[in-house]
């Protein structure tokens, strides 16, 4: 797998010891595929609970525990949802709201 968010859960390091460098046009680029992504994963989890508590904890941790690898991952996403927060929190319809 060539993504960014491609990430060995085996070792953190690329082949030289390095980290890869985070692509972060990529990833804000397809944020919505991989929200998407992650809710259908998250409902597939839900429903798996009742068949296989335990393989679907493991398939969760194994998806989180990819991601909370990746620090600078974290950093744009945390950007990412602060600066979707306060564009929701505008109202469009206040009268000090200014026109877009």
């Amino acid at each position: 797998d060539t993504s960014q968010l491609s990430v060995s859960t085996a070792s953190t390091a690329g082949r030289n010891g390095r980290r890869p460098q985070v692509d972060e046009a990529h990833i804000l680029h397809n944020v919505p595929f991989y929200c998407e992504l992650m809710r259908h994963f998250l409902e597939l989890c839900c429903n798996r609970v009742p068949v296989d508590a335990e393989g679907t904890a493991t398939a969760l941790l194994s998806v989180l525990r990819g991601l909370a690898s990746c620090p600078e991952v974290l950093h744009i996403l945390e950007g990412v949802e602060g600066a979707y927060n306060a564009f929701v929190a505008i109202n469009p319809y206040a009268a000090t709201a200014s026109a877009y």
